[in-house]
Order: C-alpha cells, then structure tokens, then sequence
C-alpha cells in the first residue's frame, strides 16, 4: 500500500469517526435534558456495534501506518481517536444499562488492544534505525 492509499483511507475513516462523534455526542445531550427514556435500546445496539466496527478499523489503520512508516503526528492522532472510540462504547453500555435498570453482557463493546503511543513511537523510532543502518550498508 502507498502512502496516497493509507491517507485515502485514513481520511475516509476520520469521516465516519466525526459522524460516530457527533451521534455520540447527541445521544449524549439527550441523556442531559432527560429525554433519553425515548430511544430504544435497539439504537444504543446499533450504535455500539458501529463503534466497535469502527474502532477495530482503528486498530488496524494505526496498525497499517506504523508498517509504512506514517509520521508520529499521524499515528498519534489515530491513537486518540480509537481510544475516544473505547471510551464511547463504555459510555453507551452504561447509558443503557442505567436506561434499563440491567445488566447487558451482550451489549457490543470496544476494548482497544493497540499499545500505547509512548511503545508505538519508541517502535517506530527503532524500525528508522534499523532502515537507517541498511541504507548505510
């Protein structure tokens, strides 16, 4: 994949986190006023499992940079969009456990396994040495 490819696509994914962030935020709004009683728990399910599609993409967008070599600046950001991701699949189970009075095992959540930025970028850092050290040679 060349770097044209992964910023495509980087960037196609940042739109649907913008969309994911601003119906998060809304549900969220709703929870404030006390209108959330409204929703039906069939859209809490669905939002979730769009979260955790998206994140795991995330996952492996953040993955497919730190291969190419994508910029610190880049992998990070990708880096705190997935961990906002996870943090809005925790905030939904709750909305609706506490919507439902009950606890839902099923209910599709994100956990993220990608490490985090400080080995990320110390990883990259030593791939350029050893990328470096071959171009010497």
């Amino acid at each position: 994949m060349t770097r044209k490819e992964f910023r495509n696509r980087k960037s196609y994914w940042k739109s649907q986190f913008r969309g994911m962030d601003r119906k998060v935020m809304e549900l969220l709004k709703r929870e404030r006023r006390g209108d959330i009683i409204e929703i039906p728990i069939s859209t809490f399910i669905d939002i979730g499992h769009r979260t955790k599609e998206l994140g795991e993409r995330g996952e492996a967008m953040l993955d497919l940079g730190t291969n190419i070599g994508a910029s610190k600046l880049i992998l990070r950001d990708l880096r705190d969009c997935v961990n906002m991701l996870e943090m809005f699949s925790s905030r939904l189970k709750l909305l609706a456990e506490s919507k439902w009075n009950d606890d839902l095992p099923n209910f599709p959540l994100f956990k993220t396994t990608v490490m985090p930025t400080a080995n990320l970028m110390g990883g990259i850092k030593g791939l350029d040495e050893i990328l470096l050290g071959e171009t010497k040679r």
